[in-house]
């Protein structure tokens, strides 16, 4: 799977995490 690193991407992290979490 894909691990998540908010050091590598924090802004599309942020964007990815918050679209999940919104599902």
């Amino acid at each position: 799977a894909c691990q998540f690193h908010p050091e590598k991407s924090s802004d599309v992290g942020l964007k990815i995490l918050s679209n999940f979490l919104d599902l």
